[in-house]
């Protein structure tokens, strides 16, 4: 393994990164000191998106019934998805920018793991206060989902918190350097991922919507619904698209049948992604063919004003939006119903018992 200090020198570049075993592949930790002088911003969003993730819990806690177990499918579902981004060829794409806590072979961010949580988690519960019919809740829960996600991507992208790959076909069109196919992702999987989870324990339990039945059929159908600064300034050091021959070429296999390709590597001398370069190497020469470790720099938004104002419009919607599900509706009244009835039942039986 490249000793830790070696990996984060400024321009250093690896075509091979070793393990010591499963544990020092599953989990690695990094200097915050590093991560702070090259990245601040990912820093700061590193351990907001921690913070998000436990107060979801707290909330998923203190109120109780199938919420702990609607938290619980949302981290093992983006488990789930992120190991199987890294696992497929055709929908290895993008490679995270190093967090001081890194999984599954410097790929998985931890705070990834409660990115789920803070987006599917809090517009289930926002979603749920609406009291929406159930064909419309799963559908309204993906768009509440994105909503938040529209503004994180275009930000984190701009500022290398993680790279796409170049030609792959199936992120080719871009917003902001964001692919659109990353919204269409956040939607349907939020969708699919809440109509599961409800659906599933319709056909297995026999309790009310956010009342929890035995531990052993929640978690059956928990397992169902799993399977600001300056962009110029940032530095990324890590994994990123392997560099290579420009001429390579590889297939890829598209949902529809249909087969497109894609470079094999990462052509340093004429790529397309406009979000990073390597001119603050020595020399700015990009890294040497075979890399798979190394460093690249952020550039200056073209126009930082419209970039701002875009990522300003969709978070102030999503203020209103969750605002009005939040502090306009039903309130968490949603999830005591079940509970209430079933206390009521509890004293109805303890009555009759009494007269008897």
């Amino acid at each position: 393994m490249v000793k830790d200090q070696n990996l984060y020198a400024f321009g250093a570049s690896y075509s091979n990164i070793t393990y010591e075993g499963p544990l020092d592949w599953f989990l690695q930790f990094t200097k915050i000191q590093h991560v702070w002088k090259y990245q601040p911003t990912y820093l700061i969003v590193h351990f907001l998106f921690i913070f998000g993730g436990l107060a979801t819990l707290c909330h998923a806690r203190v109120r109780g019934g199938r919420l702990p177990y609607l938290w619980v499918g949302t981290v093992l579902h983006g488990l789930v998805i992120e190991s199987l981004s890294y696992i497929l060829p055709d929908v290895d794409n993008f490679w995270h920018s190093q967090t001081p806590i890194m999984l599954l072979g410097r790929r998985l961010p931890l705070h990834i793991i409660f990115l789920y949580p803070c987006f599917i988690y809090q517009s289930s519960v926002g979603v749920a206060k609406l009291k929406l019919p159930k064909w419309a809740e799963p559908f309204a829960v993906g768009l509440g989902s994105t909503l938040v996600d529209t503004t994180y991507d275009i930000i984190s992208v701009n500022f290398l918190h993680w790279k796409w790959h170049d030609t792959d076909p199936n992120i080719a069109d871009r917003f902001y350097w964001v692919p659109w196919n990353s919204f269409y992702f956040h939607l349907c999987f939020a969708a699919s991922f809440t109509f599961w989870f409800h659906f599933s324990r319709k056909l297995i339990c026999k309790t009310d919507k956010w009342e929890a039945d035995t531990r052993m059929k929640e978690i059956i159908c928990t397992i169902i619904a799993a399977l600001l600064g300056t962009p110029e300034k940032e530095v990324a050091i890590g994994l990123g698209e392997p560099i290579g021959p420009c001429h390579e070429y590889v297939p890829v296999q598209t949902a529809f049948g249909s087969v497109l390709k894609k470079r094999k590597y990462l052509c340093a001398t004429n790529y397309d992604e406009k979000y990073f370069n390597f001119v603050c190497l020595p020399g700015k020469i990009p890294p040497p063919q075979g890399s798979i470790w190394y460093t690249t720099c952020g550039v200056p938004a073209p126009n930082m004003v419209e970039l701002t104002a875009i990522a300003t419009c969709f978070a102030v919607v999503g203020f209103v939006v969750y605002g009005n599900m939040h502090l306009n509706s039903f309130g968490d009244d949603v999830f005591h119903i079940s509970i209430n009835k079933k206390d009521n039942n509890k004293h109805e039986s303890l009555s009759k018992k009494k007269i008897k």
